[in-house]
Protein backbone atom coordinates (compact mmCIF):
# COMPACT_ATOMS: atom_id res chain seq x y z
CA UNK A 1 0.00 0.00 0.00
CA UNK A 2 1.41 3.69 -0.95
CA UNK A 3 1.69 6.25 1.58
CA UNK A 4 -1.56 8.74 1.39
CA UNK A 5 0.44 11.48 0.54
CA UNK A 6 2.13 9.33 -2.75
CA UNK A 7 -1.54 9.17 -3.76
CA UNK A 8 -3.16 12.51 -2.65
CA UNK A 9 -2.53 16.17 -4.00
CA UNK A 10 -4.43 19.04 -4.17
CA UNK A 11 -5.18 18.47 -7.66
CA UNK A 12 -6.53 15.16 -6.59
CA UNK A 13 -9.04 16.97 -3.55
CA UNK A 14 -10.36 19.50 -6.06
CA UNK A 15 -11.54 16.19 -8.46
CA UNK A 16 -12.83 14.66 -5.56
CA UNK A 17 -14.81 17.53 -3.86
CA UNK A 18 -17.36 20.05 -5.18
CA UNK A 19 -16.64 23.34 -5.97
CA UNK A 20 -18.89 24.12 -3.36
CA UNK A 21 -17.01 21.08 -0.52
CA UNK A 22 -13.95 22.41 -1.56
CA UNK A 23 -14.15 26.12 -0.79
CA UNK A 24 -15.69 24.92 2.50
CA UNK A 25 -13.02 22.63 3.58
CA UNK A 26 -10.71 24.44 2.50
CA UNK A 27 -12.19 26.99 5.40
CA UNK A 28 -12.52 24.79 7.94
CA UNK A 29 -8.57 23.66 7.99
CA UNK A 30 -7.72 27.22 7.81
CA UNK A 31 -10.15 27.76 10.93
CA UNK A 32 -7.88 24.75 12.90
CA UNK A 33 -11.00 22.42 12.64
CA UNK A 34 -8.94 19.46 12.51
CA UNK A 35 -8.11 17.51 15.23
CA UNK A 36 -6.28 14.49 16.13
CA UNK A 37 -4.56 13.90 12.70
CA UNK A 38 -3.15 10.80 12.96
CA UNK A 39 -1.74 8.13 10.20
CA UNK A 40 -0.94 4.46 9.76
CA UNK A 41 0.24 2.48 7.13
CA UNK A 42 -1.30 4.88 4.34
CA UNK A 43 -4.50 5.25 6.37
CA UNK A 44 -5.12 9.28 7.71
CA UNK A 45 -7.68 9.73 10.74
CA UNK A 46 -9.14 12.70 12.02
CA UNK A 47 -12.04 14.38 13.87
CA UNK A 48 -13.35 17.97 12.00
CA UNK A 49 -15.16 20.17 14.44
CA UNK A 50 -18.37 22.05 14.34
CA UNK A 51 -21.36 22.17 14.86
CA UNK A 52 -20.71 18.57 15.58
CA UNK A 53 -17.71 16.74 15.49
CA UNK A 54 -17.01 14.44 12.78
CA UNK A 55 -15.08 11.03 12.36
CA UNK A 56 -12.79 11.08 8.85
CA UNK A 57 -10.54 8.62 7.25
CA UNK A 58 -8.52 9.04 4.33
CA UNK A 59 -7.19 5.60 2.91
CA UNK A 60 -4.48 5.21 0.17
CA UNK A 61 -4.92 2.04 -2.88
CA UNK A 62 -2.80 1.45 -5.00
CA UNK A 63 -3.72 4.19 -7.61
CA UNK A 64 -6.73 6.20 -5.71
CA UNK A 65 -7.57 7.30 -2.56
CA UNK A 66 -10.83 5.27 -0.28
CA UNK A 67 -12.57 7.63 1.96
CA UNK A 68 -14.85 8.41 4.69
CA UNK A 69 -17.21 10.66 6.70
CA UNK A 70 -19.51 10.07 9.13
CA UNK A 71 -21.27 13.80 8.66
CA UNK A 72 -24.98 13.49 6.21
CA UNK A 73 -22.94 13.61 3.09
CA UNK A 74 -20.11 11.51 3.68
CA UNK A 75 -22.57 9.01 4.71
CA UNK A 76 -24.15 8.98 0.76
CA UNK A 77 -20.34 8.66 -0.65
CA UNK A 78 -19.95 12.28 -1.47
CA UNK A 79 -16.52 13.69 -0.69
CA UNK A 80 -17.46 16.41 1.90
CA UNK A 81 -16.07 19.68 3.08
CA UNK A 82 -14.75 17.44 6.35
CA UNK A 83 -13.14 15.29 3.96
CA UNK A 84 -11.15 18.22 2.08
CA UNK A 85 -10.26 19.72 5.32
CA UNK A 86 -8.21 16.68 6.72
CA UNK A 87 -7.23 15.92 2.88
CA UNK A 88 -5.69 19.83 3.05
CA UNK A 89 -4.53 19.16 6.88
CA UNK A 90 -2.34 16.14 5.51
CA UNK A 91 -1.05 17.79 2.66
CA UNK A 92 0.31 20.83 5.06
CA UNK A 93 0.86 19.32 8.16
CA UNK A 94 1.89 15.80 7.55
CA UNK A 95 2.06 13.72 10.55
CA UNK A 96 4.65 10.27 10.83
CA UNK A 97 3.29 6.60 9.50
CA UNK A 98 2.75 5.14 12.97
CA UNK A 99 3.95 1.23 13.16
CA UNK A 100 2.36 -1.32 14.42
CA UNK A 101 -0.93 -3.29 13.47
CA UNK A 102 -3.94 -1.02 12.57
CA UNK A 103 -7.05 -1.79 14.41
CA UNK A 104 -9.95 -4.01 12.44
CA UNK A 105 -12.59 -2.72 14.76
CA UNK A 106 -15.50 -1.42 12.01
CA UNK A 107 -18.01 1.39 13.27
CA UNK A 108 -20.56 -0.44 14.33
CA UNK A 109 -18.53 -2.62 16.47
CA UNK A 110 -17.38 0.95 17.98
CA UNK A 111 -20.60 2.16 18.24
CA UNK A 112 -21.87 -1.02 19.64
CA UNK A 113 -18.77 -0.93 22.33
CA UNK A 114 -19.75 2.63 23.44
CA UNK A 115 -23.81 1.50 23.77
CA UNK A 116 -22.59 -1.12 25.83
CA UNK A 117 -20.75 1.57 27.68
CA UNK A 118 -23.46 3.63 28.43
CA UNK A 119 -25.85 1.07 29.64
CA UNK A 120 -23.41 0.42 32.05
CA UNK A 121 -23.94 3.44 33.46
CA UNK A 122 -26.33 5.31 36.41
CA UNK A 123 -28.60 8.02 35.97
CA UNK A 124 -26.80 10.62 37.44
CA UNK A 125 -23.71 9.48 35.66
CA UNK A 126 -25.37 10.36 32.27
CA UNK A 127 -26.75 12.99 33.52
CA UNK A 128 -23.39 14.52 34.37
CA UNK A 129 -22.28 13.66 31.23
CA UNK A 130 -24.85 15.26 29.11
CA UNK A 131 -24.65 18.45 30.75
CA UNK A 132 -20.99 19.27 30.05
CA UNK A 133 -21.50 17.84 26.54
CA UNK A 134 -24.63 20.24 25.60
CA UNK A 135 -21.92 23.29 27.22
CA UNK A 136 -19.88 22.91 23.96
CA UNK A 137 -22.53 21.57 21.48
CA UNK A 138 -25.51 23.40 20.68
CA UNK A 139 -27.05 21.53 18.29
CA UNK A 140 -27.39 18.51 20.92
CA UNK A 141 -28.46 21.11 24.12
CA UNK A 142 -31.17 22.73 21.37
CA UNK A 143 -32.61 19.39 20.36
CA UNK A 144 -32.61 18.65 24.24
CA UNK A 145 -34.26 21.89 24.67
CA UNK A 146 -36.86 21.25 22.58
CA UNK A 147 -37.52 17.64 23.49
CA UNK A 148 -37.83 19.05 27.42
CA UNK A 149 -40.21 22.08 25.82
CA UNK A 150 -42.43 19.06 24.44
CA UNK A 151 -42.44 16.63 27.43
CA UNK A 152 -43.25 19.26 30.24
CA UNK A 153 -45.33 17.81 32.69
CA UNK A 154 -47.27 21.53 33.18
CA UNK A 155 -48.01 21.05 28.75
CA UNK A 156 -46.21 21.89 26.21
CA UNK A 157 -43.59 25.12 26.58
CA UNK A 158 -44.53 27.46 23.31
CA UNK A 159 -41.92 29.84 25.07
CA UNK A 160 -39.39 27.60 24.65
CA UNK A 161 -39.86 27.33 21.11
CA UNK A 162 -40.06 30.51 20.42
CA UNK A 163 -36.47 30.76 21.65
CA UNK A 164 -34.87 27.99 20.38
CA UNK A 165 -36.49 29.52 16.72
CA UNK A 166 -34.86 32.88 17.93
CA UNK A 167 -31.77 31.71 18.66
CA UNK A 168 -31.69 29.31 15.37
CA UNK A 169 -32.44 32.30 13.25
CA UNK A 170 -30.02 34.78 15.04
CA UNK A 171 -27.43 35.76 12.74
CA UNK A 172 -25.70 38.09 14.98
CA UNK A 173 -23.57 40.11 12.43
CA UNK A 174 -23.51 37.92 8.92
CA UNK A 175 -23.33 34.67 7.97
CA UNK A 176 -21.03 34.36 5.22
CA UNK A 177 -21.50 31.63 2.70
CA UNK A 178 -19.08 28.94 4.47
CA UNK A 179 -20.57 28.89 7.46
CA UNK A 180 -24.54 28.93 6.02
CA UNK A 181 -24.48 24.95 5.77
CA UNK A 182 -24.22 24.91 9.39
CA UNK A 183 -26.80 27.94 9.67
CA UNK A 184 -29.44 26.22 7.80
CA UNK A 185 -28.93 22.68 9.94
CA UNK A 186 -30.15 24.74 12.98
CA UNK A 187 -32.93 25.84 11.12
CA UNK A 188 -34.00 22.81 9.90
CA UNK A 189 -33.30 20.72 13.46
CA UNK A 190 -36.19 23.45 14.80
CA UNK A 191 -38.26 23.09 11.73
CA UNK A 192 -38.58 19.50 12.44
CA UNK A 193 -39.00 19.51 16.27
CA UNK A 194 -42.17 22.01 14.99
CA UNK A 195 -43.09 18.92 12.43
CA UNK A 196 -43.26 16.79 15.35
CA UNK A 197 -45.44 18.80 17.15
CA UNK A 198 -47.99 18.47 14.60
CA UNK A 199 -47.77 15.31 14.60
CA UNK A 200 -48.47 15.38 18.27
CA UNK A 201 -51.98 17.01 17.82
CA UNK A 202 -50.67 20.45 18.53
CA UNK A 203 -51.50 22.54 15.57
CA UNK A 204 -52.23 25.37 17.17
CA UNK A 205 -49.26 25.55 18.46
CA UNK A 206 -47.60 24.85 14.89
CA UNK A 207 -49.59 28.06 13.29
CA UNK A 208 -48.11 30.17 15.99
CA UNK A 209 -44.56 28.91 15.64
CA UNK A 210 -44.11 28.76 11.59
CA UNK A 211 -45.56 32.30 11.99
CA UNK A 212 -42.81 33.44 14.11
CA UNK A 213 -40.51 31.06 12.50
CA UNK A 214 -40.80 32.54 9.34
CA UNK A 215 -40.97 36.34 10.45
CA UNK A 216 -37.52 35.89 12.10
CA UNK A 217 -36.60 34.29 8.68
CA UNK A 218 -37.48 36.77 6.63
CA UNK A 219 -35.30 39.09 9.00
CA UNK A 220 -32.08 36.77 8.79
CA UNK A 221 -32.46 35.90 5.29
CA UNK A 222 -30.92 40.04 4.21
CA UNK A 223 -27.98 38.84 6.65
CA UNK A 224 -26.60 35.90 4.71
CA UNK A 225 -25.20 34.49 1.77
CA UNK A 226 -27.14 32.25 0.77
CA UNK A 227 -25.82 31.53 -2.49
CA UNK A 228 -26.83 27.83 -2.98
CA UNK A 229 -30.51 28.32 -2.04
CA UNK A 230 -31.02 26.73 1.24
CA UNK A 231 -34.10 29.25 2.01
CA UNK A 232 -35.46 28.02 -0.97
CA UNK A 233 -36.45 24.78 1.16
CA UNK A 234 -36.64 25.81 4.37
CA UNK A 235 -39.81 28.60 3.66
CA UNK A 236 -41.61 25.99 1.68
CA UNK A 237 -41.59 23.52 4.03
CA UNK A 238 -42.22 25.77 7.01
CA UNK A 239 -45.45 27.04 4.80
CA UNK A 240 -46.60 23.54 4.34
CA UNK A 241 -46.53 23.03 7.82
CA UNK A 242 -48.57 26.19 8.49
CA UNK A 243 -51.38 25.05 5.51
CA UNK A 244 -51.32 21.40 7.44
CA UNK A 245 -51.90 22.86 10.82
CA UNK A 246 -55.23 25.34 9.41
CA UNK A 247 -56.40 21.61 7.99
CA UNK A 248 -56.29 20.24 11.25
CA UNK A 249 -57.48 22.87 14.00
CA UNK A 250 -59.46 24.90 11.02
CA UNK A 251 -58.89 28.85 12.74
CA UNK A 252 -61.75 31.60 12.41
CA UNK A 253 -61.02 32.26 8.71
CA UNK A 254 -61.30 36.08 8.37
CA UNK A 255 -58.79 36.47 10.92
CA UNK A 256 -56.23 34.45 9.55
CA UNK A 257 -57.02 35.32 5.78
CA UNK A 258 -56.57 39.23 6.90
CA UNK A 259 -53.16 38.38 8.86
CA UNK A 260 -52.26 36.12 5.65
CA UNK A 261 -53.05 38.83 2.98
CA UNK A 262 -51.17 41.64 5.08
CA UNK A 263 -47.86 39.08 5.06
CA UNK A 264 -48.45 38.39 1.40
CA UNK A 265 -48.66 42.35 0.54
CA UNK A 266 -45.33 42.98 3.09
CA UNK A 267 -43.02 40.13 2.24
CA UNK A 268 -40.20 40.24 0.51
CA UNK A 269 -39.53 36.98 -0.17
CA UNK A 270 -42.72 35.94 -1.06
CA UNK A 271 -44.14 34.61 2.47
CA UNK A 272 -47.78 32.72 1.53
CA UNK A 273 -47.91 34.94 -1.40
CA UNK A 274 -50.67 33.95 -3.73
CA UNK A 275 -52.86 33.18 -0.77
CA UNK A 276 -55.79 35.91 -1.79
CA UNK A 277 -55.47 35.70 -5.32
CA UNK A 278 -58.79 34.59 -6.39
CA UNK A 279 -60.32 37.52 -4.66
CA UNK A 280 -58.67 40.13 -6.55
CA UNK A 281 -60.87 43.39 -6.81
CA UNK A 282 -60.62 46.85 -7.94
CA UNK A 283 -59.65 48.02 -4.89
CA UNK A 284 -57.91 47.72 -1.50
CA UNK A 285 -60.81 48.34 0.94
CA UNK A 286 -63.05 45.89 -1.23
CA UNK A 287 -60.17 43.36 -1.17
CA UNK A 288 -59.75 43.42 2.49
CA UNK A 289 -63.64 42.56 2.70
CA UNK A 290 -63.70 39.89 0.44
CA UNK A 291 -60.06 38.30 0.83
CA UNK A 292 -61.08 35.46 3.23
CA UNK A 293 -62.54 33.91 0.21
CA UNK A 294 -59.25 32.74 -0.72
CA UNK A 295 -59.20 30.90 2.04
CA UNK A 296 -61.19 28.54 -0.70
CA UNK A 297 -57.55 28.07 -1.86
CA UNK A 298 -55.69 27.59 1.70
CA UNK A 299 -58.02 25.76 3.84
CA UNK A 300 -60.64 23.86 1.50
CA UNK A 301 -63.78 24.13 2.99
CA UNK A 302 -65.52 26.51 1.35
CA UNK A 303 -68.80 26.85 3.06
CA UNK A 304 -66.67 28.87 6.73
CA UNK A 305 -64.92 31.18 3.76
CA UNK A 306 -67.40 31.91 1.29
CA UNK A 307 -69.91 33.15 4.84
CA UNK A 308 -67.12 35.31 6.00
CA UNK A 309 -66.39 36.78 2.43
CA UNK A 310 -70.21 37.59 3.11
CA UNK A 311 -70.08 39.42 6.26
Amino acid sequence: MKPLLAVITLFELKSLATTRSFGRGEAYFKEGRVHGLAAHEGTCTAIVRGQDDYSVTLRSTEHEIDYSCDCPIGLEGDFCKHLVAVGLASLNNPVPDSKGKPSKRKGRESSDDLRAYLERQDKDTLVAMLAREVIENRNLRDRLLLEAAQSNPAGLDITAYRRSIASATRTDDFVDYHSAYDFTRRILQVTASIAALLNDGHAQAVIELTEYALAQLEKAIGNMDDSDGYMSDILPELQNLHHRACLDVRPEPCALARRLFEWELKSDWEIFYGTAEPMRMSSVKALRRGVAGSLCGWLFFGSLASGCSRA
